[in-house]
């Protein structure tokens, strides 16, 4: 008899004896996946952002992304505040960002960056 395909796979139905694996980087829940169609893309992860076309893409450095709490679905990267910076792919939400380096001649003020 037939059977459902299960988690992030599809079927068109018909005499098709297994399920296709859906693209990487997407999925569907199991038994809703009639074509490749039918695959969304699966959220991303914090300090990722969401492009359309290619998917999860890792936040460029100084940038953040709080994707999991928004539901894994931001499009773009925020920048972090002035004078703050962050790893690339490592900013998770505005706190990830810290001071940057202070040039020679100024000191860091904890609150005020950069004096």
């Amino acid at each position: 008899g037939c059977l459902e395909c299960k988690e992030n796979t599809y079927s068109k139905g018909g005499f098709e004896k297994e399920c296709k694996a859906c693209p990487h980087g997407k999925g569907v829940k199991a038994g809703m996946g009639y074509d490749e169609h039918s695959c969304k893309w699966l959220p991303c992860k914090a300090g990722d952002y969401l492009n359309d076309k290619l998917g999860c893409l890792t936040c460029k450095e100084n940038t953040y992304s709080k994707a999991y709490s928004k539901g894994g679905f931001e499009h773009e990267c925020k920048a972090c505040p002035h004078g703050k910076g962050v790893t690339a792919g490592m900013g998770y939400d505005e706190h990830s960002c810290i001071w940057l380096p202070c040039k020679a001649g100024d000191y860091l003020n904890d609150k005020l960056g950069c004096l």
